[in-house]
């Protein structure tokens, strides 16, 4: 399998070539899929932004098929299907290789530390605030404006202290299911919006 796409808008076009359980980035790096130790799909958006990418590594090494874009954009993004067709034919050429092998989906290692401590900070802030305002005199009425962003924090700290918490495991797929679910991702950006 052949696959051209932008990683970005702008940066120019990359291209790979998925041969069997070989997979190589041209001029760039080459994988031995039988070698690969451990893969992670992510996707995140901020703001107005969309940002995939497969992590393969082998051993310490870590090779990334990545993507990014505009979010109401990528729906009709030629590059954003490129890369999850990319994805879906390495993920099906690991299970045929190392049919054991699970995929862990979403943000993984020192981002999702990261992003439970911005959590954590979030959500004491919102609690702590608020008796520190009460206790230091001020207004009922500037109190209760206060409390709008207040609540705020508490609720996307939560959010974020309950998705990323380091004791709960992390969601992991088996290789074979991934073509499965990144299908459905773009079915659904393909489908018509009512």
């Amino acid at each position: 399998m052949q696959a051209r796409f932008k990683p970005a808008p702008a940066r120019g076009h990359v291209s790979f070539h998925l041969d069997g359980p070989i997979l190589s980035q041209e001029d760039g790096w080459t994988l031995d899929l039988t070698q690969v130790t451990r893969v992670a799909f992510v996707q995140t958006r901020v703001k107005s932004n969309v940002f995939r990418h497969m992590d393969l590594w082998q051993g310490d090494l870590r090779h990334s098929v990545s993507w990014s874009g505009l979010a109401g954009d990528w729906t009709t993004d030629p590059e954003a299907f490129a890369f999850l067709d990319l994805c879906s034919a390495t993920a099906d050429a690991l299970a045929k290789v190392q049919p054991d092998l699970r995929i862990t989906w979403g943000t993984y290692g020192r981002s999702r530390k990261w992003m439970f401590a911005i959590g954590l900070i979030a959500l004491i802030a919102g609690l702590g605030l608020f008796p520190i305002a009460a206790l230091s005199g001020v207004a009922t009425s500037k109190l209760l404006t206060a409390a709008i962003p207040m609540i705020a924090l508490v609720l996307i700290g939560s959010t974020l202290v309950a998705g990323y918490a380091p004791w709960r495991k992390q969601p992991t797929l088996a290789a074979g299911d991934l073509r499965g679910v990144l299908t459905r991702i773009a079915e659904r950006a393909r489908a018509p919006q009512s």
